[in-house]
Parts: C-alpha cells; sequence; structure tokens
C-alpha cells in the first residue's frame, strides 16, 4: 500500500454497488459498466475538471484478476500522449493489504465515443482528417512501445501471451490446453524464417510435459505448418497420431493479455471532445468475453481479416485496417464491411479487395482457410474512387494502401501520418514514440498477495 499521506474518503451507493472514493471526487454519477469494472463521471475538486473513474469488478478474486489488475494499471500508467487515454491517479480505501479488495482507476472524462458521432452528424473532410490523424497519432506511439527480443524478431507480447494462455488453461483437459496452445502459434505474430525464435523453447518445454501423445504430435504437425525452422525430425511422427481436426472458424479464443497494439480499434473505444480532440480509449484490456456479447459483431466489423479468420502471421499494421474501415465510415456515414457471421465477414471485404492472389493463399498456414478461399469464385478488385464516391481523392488513396490483404504491403502507421491527406497536421516532430514497454511481469507466477504488494 502506498504510504503518502491518506485522503478521507466518503461512501455513497450507486446502481446497488458501493462506491468509497476520496472527497475530492464529488458528484459522482454512473457511465457505464462491463464485466470488469462500472464508470463514473465526478468533479474533481482539487483540479476542477470532469474526471471518469472506474471501480475494478473483483480485481482479486483470482491470480489471473489479480495479475490483470496490475497490467491495466502497468499500460494506463505507461502511456502518456495526448491522444491515448491516460492514468491520472490510483487509490483504494484499503489501509492494509489483507483490507486491499478494491481498485479505482482515474482517466480524463471524454465526450461522446466516435460511434456516437458518426450516428448523429454527417462529418466533414476537415473532420475527417484531424480525426484519423490523432488516431494514427495515438497508434503510433502505441505500435512503439513494443518491445523486441534482440536478435529474435519476436516480440515480447507474443511470448507473453503465449505463457499466459497455457497458464489460463491450465486446469482444463490436455485436449483443451493444447487447442489454445494451437490457436497462440497460429494467430500470434512471429517470424517463420528465425531459427532462434524463443517460441521455439517455450513449445518444447510444454511439449516435454506429461501430456496426451496425440495432442502432442497434433501440436508439432500443426507448428510445422509455422515454423518450418523446426528440426525434421520433429515431424517424422505416424499420422494417425493427430488428434480430432479443430474448425478454423470455432476454436474458443483463449483469455488473452494485451500488447500496447489495440487491436480492437473500433468507432467506440474512440473518445471525442467538444473540441474534436481524440483519444484511444483501451488497449483491448478484459476484451476476451466478447464472443458472449452483442458488442462482438461491432468489434469483428473492424477487425482484420488476418486476424479474424487466422490466416497467417500478422504484424504491426494489423490496427492500420481496423483504421481504415473507421475512416470509410466516417466520410459516408456507414459501416464498410457489416458481416453477418465470419464467413459473410470476409466475402464482403473480398468484394473490394478482390480474391487474395495465388502468392498470399499460399503463406496462410490453415489447410481450412486455403480451401475455403480456393473455393470462392474470383472477384477482381473494385476502384475505390467508384466505391467512394465524392471523397477526397487524397484520402481515398489512403483507404487504398490501408485496407491491403498483404500485411506487409500495407501502409505502416508513420507512412500513414506522412501521407499528403495529413499535409495541414503532418509534423514528424510532433509525431514521437514511446519508450519500450517493460512486459517482462508476464512471465512471472506470483500469488494473489504478491500481485497485491506489487501495487506498494
Amino acid at each position: 500500500m502506498s504510504h503518502k499521506e491518506r485522503p478521507t474518503f466518503y461512501r455513497q451507493e450507486l446502481n446497488k454497488t458501493i462506491w468509497e472514493v476520496p472527497e475530492r471526487y464529488q458528484s459522482l454519477s454512473p457511465v457505464g459498466s462491463g464485466a470488469y469494472g462500472s464508470v463514473c463521471s465526478s468533479y474533481d475538486v482539487k483540479s476542477g475538471q470532469k474526471m471518469a473513474v472506474k471501480k475494478l469488478s473483483r480485481p482479486f478474486q483470482s491470480i489471473i484478476h489479480a495479475k490483470r489488475t496490475y497490467r491495466e494499471l502497468r499500460l494506463l500508467k505507461h502511456m502518456k500522449h495526448e491522444n491515448v487515454i491516460g492514468l491520472l491517479d490510483v487509490f483504494t480505501p484499503a489501509t492494509s493489504l489483507e483490507e486491499f479488495n478494491d481498485v479505482y482507476l482515474v482517466t480524463h472524462l471524454m465526450g461522446a465515443d466516435l460511434n456516437n458521432i458518426v450516428k448523429c452528424q454527417k462529418l466533414t473532410d476537415d473532420h475527417v482528417q484531424f480525426l484519423i490523424y490523432q488516431i494514427l497519432r495515438g497508434l503510433k506511439v502505441c505500435l512503439s512501445c513494443l518491445a523486441v527480443c534482440p536478435g529474435c524478431p519476436v516480440c515480447l507480447s507474443c511470448l507473453s501471451v503465449l505463457c499466459f494462455s497455457i497458464a489460463a488453461a491450465g486446469k482444463g483437459s490436455v485436449g483443451m490446453q493444447c487447442s489454445y496452445l494451437l490457436f497462440c502459434f497460429a494467430v500470434y505474430p512471429f517470424s517463420r524464417h528465425h531459427p532462434q525464435s524463443k517460441l521455439h523453447h517455450i513449445y518444447i518445454s510444454y511439449l516435454n510435459q506429461d501430456a496426451c501423445m496425440g495432442w502432442r504430435v497434433g501440436i508439432l504437425l500443426n507448428t510445422f505448418l509455422i515454423l518450418p525452422s523446426v528440426p525434421l525430425s520433429f515431424h517424422l511422427l505416424p499420422p494417425s497420431l493427430l488428434p480430432p481436426s479443430i474448425s478454423l472458424f470455432s476454436l474458443p479464443s483463449p483469455s488473452l493479455p494485451p500488447s500496447l497494439s489495440p487491436q480492437d480499434l473500433k468507432p467506440s473505444n474512440l473518445a471525442v471532445n467538444e473540441d474534436c480532440e481524440l483519444k484511444i480509449l483501451d488497449f483491448g484490456l478484459a476484451r476476451h468475453t466478447d464472443d458472449e456479447m452483442t458488442g462482438y459483431v461491432a468489434t469483428r466489423w473492424y477487425r482484420a481479416p488476418e486476424i479474424m479468420l487466422n490466416w497467417m502471421h500478422y504484424n504491426m499494421t494489423v490496427d492500420i485496417w481496423s483504421v481504415g474501415c473507421i475512416m470509410a465510415e466516417l466520410l459516408t456515414g456507414r459501416t464498410l464491411f457489416p458481416g453477418t457471421d465470419h464467413i459473410n465477414q470476409l466475402q464482403q471485404i473480398m468484394r473490394l479487395t478482390g480474391t487474395p492472389p495465388a502468392c498470399l493463399i499460399s503463406q496462410m498456414p490453415s489447410h481450412e482457410a486455403r480451401n475455403y478461399i480456393n473455393s470462392l469464385p474470383q472477384m477482381l478488385k473494385r476502384n475505390f474512387a467508384d466505391v467512394f464516391v465524392g471523397a477526397n481523392p487524397q484520402a481515398v488513396d489512403l483507404l487504398e494502401k490501408m485496407l491491403v490483404l498483404d500485411t506487409d504491403k500495407r501502409i505502416t502507421a508513420s507512412e500513414a501520418l506522412a501521407h499528403p491527406y495529413f499535409s495541414q497536421y503532418h509534423d514528424p516532430d510532433d509525431e514521437p514514440e514511446s519508450e519500450p514497454y517493460d512486459q517482462s511481469f508476464e512471465s512471472r507466477e506470483l500469488e494473489i498477495e504478491e500481485w497485491k504488494s506489487r501495487w506498494t
């Protein structure tokens, strides 16, 4: 617990939840709630500004909850950029670790989210320029936080996701644990061409555990498609030992920790105030229940095809696709790809981008994905100028560079900021990168009390 001077707290019941906050935060009013917390607006007597106070739900219910709570604190404390939400204050009414059960986070209170703005008014091209520029500016600083292992193109985020997924599935069946592991191997970004990848050590260590032989072989055979640098001796095993096939579209999503790459950009995650100033609200924190919520549909509309359908490795342009979808919606007032399900989503995307070329299809590690796409009728790429009639030609050109199926050819955040569409705003000296974000704690296995003690 912090040893700074303790403020005076007061209690108030809101929506059947007891809030206990310092007296500086007055006029609490509910704003919203979700699976992982409730948010109230408040007036900060000390600063004279309105704030958002978030009460985390059951922050220390389990080790996973405790680690996720610590993660959210670390992420918010690290981000210091005017286009990304940051942490202004954190407090608890507890006076000892034994009583430490509630956590409150304070951030700026933003106005409407971009989703509400699009529904209520038609935006001018100047508005679109300024809003998308701010998204890209915030995205650049988020992506620059990602640390890369020396001599290995595997980001720490990828490694922590893998470790966390195995741990999260650890109490399930061997089959479920391996499903999670297969999912991580197939989806998360890492190089297919570097034998020094630290992923080798992770999965080999896991395979040495006392697990079902059939599932171990399944992991190895599937890994062969993704990590061809694995020694061939690992793959010389009878095909009869392959586990039951796992559907491309039905594999359960593990409980994943976020990187600083948002990977969940959509209008409702972008807040805008009355001065048209924008902040990215979150980084996909505690988002793994979206599959069970109606909100997941909207999330899918903006999600890059390579992450949604497990096509191939993805890189840090995954969020650029989402920005392109958002930009198209701001220009037209309509959702660009409102798919009714994953397959319909893919079909809508390909009606605009065209069928992926054979060289791109061949890179997809999933046999099911390759077969499905090859079974579709050939579609030609549409002329973007015909789709976005009346839009600024420079905006159309930028969209065409964002909505590219090949992740290696998709424009990056830095490149997009330098695009002529943003000429009136672009200033390399005012588009900073962030210090690397230390995610080493992700690999630590601590008890609840130990996670609590890290808050001191």
